[in-house]
């Protein structure tokens, strides 16, 4: 989506920005998977390195 509109890319440096589509996200995760929010970080655990990344799994060593 980045290449298609790059004016979207402002928005990765906007945290509030990134923290409301977490929440979102997160919400909808507990829904999905029926797991308590004990289960989900508060706030966005991820740097934007890390969204951006493709090939990147949380906790993939474990």
């Amino acid at each position: 989506m980045l290449q298609e509109s790059p004016s979207l890319r402002r928005l990765l440096n906007d945290v509030e920005w990134i923290n409301t589509n977490y929440q979102r996200a997160r919400r909808e995760a507990m829904v999905e998977t029926s797991l308590s929010e004990d289960n989900f970080a508060i706030a966005c655990p991820f740097s934007v390195y890390e969204i951006l990344d493709l090939d990147f799994y949380p906790n993939a060593d474990e």
